[in-house]
């Protein structure tokens, strides 16, 4: 009886037959049918086709509303209810009662602490404020010394008292591919793991020393690079997120640039790093007590984990229209174009419009979504890119997240157009926010032409990052609007 039911939901899915007058009759029919037993991953992908051929449909569940606009919103709806599902596991609630603090103490550090800075002390001290009372905190400094990489475990009084009188002690180096694999190492499911650092990358104090004109490091970012990603790499496998805080401290003292030249300066606007390793839970419980300590005011944040909670855009598509004196007819409210008798033989221009209502705040500008956009079709089961369609991307005067992307297919394209026709696929990539772009430099030998706000090589850490947790792979797209090509 219950495949039964399964195929006549299935087809009322789609559209050939309707046993409810609502797409939320039609959901809580198939699911109420279901959960006595548990979902299946079928149950499940069929109530996922009612979501997606009807987004936008609200379901109430012990006081609490769900917008089902998306697959999110059908696995939180499912974890809320309590019924098991094949597909739908919660995620590991483990509470942490150990939390360590490094301080990364190269020489450049100290200028962030001289005599004392709240600039730079607050946030620190609130990472023990975000804790709960019971926690375990232990702090230490950590550096290269004589070609090895140290760290040495302080009281917390200790720390807090040079911390806060600027005394901290210094060290030779800092290759933050090192700390981060070792802190990652000593993450397990009950800590949480910090480092304070300036977040500048470089090679080992002896590397530099040793290279001539001392211009190791600028000439192996690519090296650094790969260090950072195989670390990181090690934390993705043990299924240990990172989270990063860029913050800004006034600084006084002496920065030393890649060539380990030394700059004295005075009163200018530095930024450091708060990098934290756990497991997603645990760092977005210290995410949100951060987020209640008044000192602590991040300019950025970077979170490994939040690429996969972002919503997928079931219904992106608004409208398409001709842009062209080329003979075509786009069928109205569809994705559908047929061109007439004469296929041209000049591009084709096209003007499509997409909503992206619900989508992560960082994609909401014309030069990011250009950079994110993807154009393909398939053949032969695999995708053929053609993202060089993609003229321009512009946001819609009057509309509220709503954009217009030109297309132009080259006439290349469309006189080979097969005889049925051919889907075209316009997507939106998962991708992070890399806000780091625009505050990394690559020089700072002359540190008066190094912006304040700008952090030597940032972009060589977060690359490592990036890649070291593969986020260019298997990452849901946020939308796809799929282009029906007939001639």
């Amino acid at each position: 009886m219950k495949n039964l039911f399964y195929y006549f939901t299935v087809v009322a899915a789609v559209g050939l037959f309707v046993s409810c007058s609502s797409p939320e009759g039609l959901f809580m029919e198939n699911f109420n049918a279901f959960k006595s037993q548990g979902l299946s991953q079928m149950e499940y992908d069929n109530l996922k086709k009612i979501v997606e051929s009807e987004p936008g449909f609200t379901l109430e569940l012990n006081g609490e509303t769900f917008v089902m606009n998306s697959e999110d919103a059908l696995k939180a709806y499912i974890l809320k209810s309590g019924v098991p599902c094949v597909c739908v596991v919660p995620e590991k609630e483990v509470s942490f009662d150990k939390m360590a603090i490094y301080l990364e103490n190269s020489a450049s550090m100290a200028g962030y602490s001289n005599a004392g800075n709240p600039m730079f002390t607050a946030p620190i001290l609130a990472l023990f404020n975000a804790c709960e009372a019971n926690t375990e905190i232990e702090t230490a400094y950590v550096g290269e010394q004589h070609g090895e990489l140290k760290l040495k475990s302080i009281p917390r009084a200790t720390f807090e008292s040079e911390l806060t009188n600027g005394k901290i002690a210094i060290t030779e180096g800092s290759p933050l591919d090192q700390i981060m694999t070792m802190m990652i190492d000593s993450v397990a499911d009950n800590s949480v793991v910090g480092l304070v650092t300036d977040g500048i990358v470089s090679g080992s104090n002896s590397e530099i020393v040793k290279s001539a004109n001392r211009e190791f490091t600028i000439k192996n970012l690519p090296l650094i690079e790969q260090r950072i990603r195989s670390s990181i790499s090690k934390a993705a496998a043990k299924d240990v997120s990172m989270l990063i805080y860029r913050l800004q401290s006034s600084y006084t003292g002496t920065y030393y640039d890649y060539k380990n030249g030394r700059h004295n300066v005075k009163n200018v606007v530095r930024p450091y790093f708060i990098v934290l390793f756990g497991n997603s839970s645990n760092l977005k419980k210290m995410e949100a007590a951060l987020a209640t300590e008044g000192k602590f005011k991040p300019t950025n944040k970077f979170a490994s984990y939040d690429v996969a909670s972002y919503n997928t855009i079931t219904k992106g598509f608004l409208s398409l229209a001709p842009a062209t004196t080329a003979d075509v007819v786009v069928v109205p409210n569809t994705g559908t174009i047929d061109f007439k008798e004469e296929v041209p033989a000049v591009p084709v221009n096209f003007r499509l419009q997409v909503g992206l209502n619900g989508i992560p705040a960082h994609y909401l500008n014309a030069e990011v979504l250009r950079n994110s956009l993807d154009v393909y079709y398939i053949e032969s089961n695999t995708e053929v890119s053609k993202s060089e369609f993609i003229q321009d991307v512009t946001p819609v005067e009057g509309k509220v997240n709503v954009y217009q992307i030109t297309l132009q297919m080259d006439n290349n394209f469309v006189q080979m157009l097969p005889s049925e026709g051919r889907k075209l696929y316009v997507r939106l990539k998962g991708n992070v926010d890399r806000w780091d772009a625009s505050l990394s430099s690559d020089e700072d030998t002359q540190f008066g032409l190094l912006p304040d706000s700008n952090t030597f090589a940032l972009t060589t850490l977060m690359n490592g990052v990036c890649n070291g947790y593969a986020f260019n792979k298997g990452v849901k797209d946020v939308m796809k609007v799929e282009l029906t090509i007939n001639k």
